[in-house]
């Protein structure tokens, strides 16, 4: 389901345009889409999008890091990656380490911090319990790393 009133990627295909026309085009996107799973490759235009910037409504419009990145797909392209997600998605869960939580259905971030404190609670109720934490964060993207008792 393509929503409508969306700004339009490169090619300038707005997905009401597609939604008008499927009665018509549906066999011509069928062929183009399989021609692009069996031979591996997208349109070279595929590849392209607008990057927008939006204002997150908070903090002073002069500060570049309260806008946030947009990119503008082609509509075409965004309806082969709808396609494609979900049958990778299926294949690739089980290869996916239990604590990958992001862009994972069923998982968020309390899962996150259960699996956290299931890891440190018996660490600092040992005798002299301690638990180390190492933080290091570039562009507010936190990366953490627990170690055991020194």
């Amino acid at each position: 389901h393509l929503k409508e009133r969306k700004a339009p990627g490169p090619d300038e295909v707005r997905n009401e345009h597609l939604k008008a026309t499927l009665h018509i085009l549906l066999p011509f996107w069928t062929m183009l889409l399989n021609a692009c799973l069996k031979l591996g490759t997208i349109a070279g235009q595929w590849r392209t999008s607008n990057l927008i910037t939006l204002f997150k409504g908070k903090g002073s419009a002069t500060e570049p890091s309260n806008y946030r990145g947009i990119a503008l797909l082609c509509t075409v392209f965004k309806v082969l990656t709808r396609i494609l997600n979900p049958r990778i998605m299926r294949n690739i869960q089980e290869a996916l380490p239990p604590e990958q939580f992001g862009f994972r259905p069923g998982r968020g971030t309390q899962d996150a911090v259960d699996m956290l404190l299931e890891y440190v609670r018996p660490r600092i109720q040992r005798a002299k319990g301690k638990a180390y934490m190492q933080h290091s964060s570039i562009s507010r993207r936190p990366s953490i790393q627990w170690t055991e008792d020194i």
